[in-house]
């Protein structure tokens, strides 16, 4: 009797979040969100980056299933079963809101929903930037009253470019030593990764306060979002899922970005599931 939101991260470690015992303030409104629910401690992506990880989200399979005869930077095989289309069978509508191109149209990722929304495209004044949700989503989800439904929203933050704007990029510490262009393109990180460049322990801390910055930004739109859900009626007839594609590596393991390592910055992924009242735990963590 209760529709679904399912939230995407893209690219959000787990231990980045305060929910999972990071010190720096983060994450306050998913943290509001997870006191409310469950918080697994140890979920796991399938796969270290979008496609393949979305793929799995879809099909319950993973990579070496859903795309087993063909590359993995191909559209999602058409033979596979997705949930939007499991859903729609059952007449359930279902939306995706997606800001990352990765988990849109061209790789295959609309099949099945009944609506599917890729942001940057009907609000480009705001790029893949997770504000652009505020022009479709509230809307859509004021005419959901009275009916079941599922939504499926990816935020392209707190992935690359590791750019906030302010006051998110001076949050947590000053802004520098990293330039514009070094932040913002993947030539540094690239030679960086290459072992052409080696970074200074500056350079290190001063990315992280960044990917935290796009986090604490992104953070703040999981919130305006929550407030969308509350002021349709709908916070309470609805189960939140807020989780991530993969995670992120910051150097830690001399790379930065993700594809290419599966070390626990990768692959450990938040799992946050908050139910309406009376319809599941609160306050839990699973282990």
């Amino acid at each position: 009797g209760v529709s679904v939101v399912y939230v995407v991260l893209d690219a959000a470690r787990a231990r980045n979040l305060g929910c999972y015992g990071y010190g720096r303030a983060t994450t306050p409104e998913v943290d509001r969100i997870a006191a409310e629910g469950i918080v697994f401690e140890r979920a796991f992506t399938p796969a270290v980056y979008t496609l393949g990880a979305m793929s799995s989200v879809w099909t319950s399979q993973y990579p070496d299933r859903h795309h087993a005869e063909v590359s993995y930077a191909d559209r999602l095989p058409a033979g596979r079963l997705t949930l939007s289309e499991a859903l729609g069978a059952l007449g359930i509508r279902s939306a995706g809101f997606v800001l990352n191109p990765m988990a849109g149209k061209a790789l295959g990722f609309e099949r099945g929903f009944s609506e599917f929304v890729e942001v940057f495209s009907v609000a480009p004044e705001s790029g893949s930037r997770g504000e652009g949700l505020r022009r479709v989503l509230p809307q859509w989800l004021a005419g959901r009253r009275g009916s079941r439904f599922f939504a499926y929203v990816h935020f392209r933050e707190p992935h690359f470019p590791f750019n906030p704007g302010p006051p998110f990029d001076t949050q947590f510490g000053p802004d520098a030593p990293l330039t514009v262009p070094q932040r913002q393109d993947k030539a540094w990180y690239t030679d960086v990764n290459q072992k052409r460049v080696t970074p200074t322990p500056e350079e290190i801390a001063h990315l992280v306060r960044l990917y935290d910055g796009n986090l604490a930004y992104v953070d703040r739109e999981v919130g305006l979002l929550r407030q969308a859900l509350e002021q349709a009626g709908l916070w309470d007839q609805t189960v939140l899922i807020i989780s991530a594609d993969h995670g992120e590596q910051l150097y830690e393991h001399g790379y930065i970005s993700h594809s290419a390592q599966v070390y626990e910055e990768s692959v450990n992924i938040p799992l946050i599931v908050r139910f309406p009242a009376g319809k599941g735990p609160r306050g839990t963590r699973v282990k």
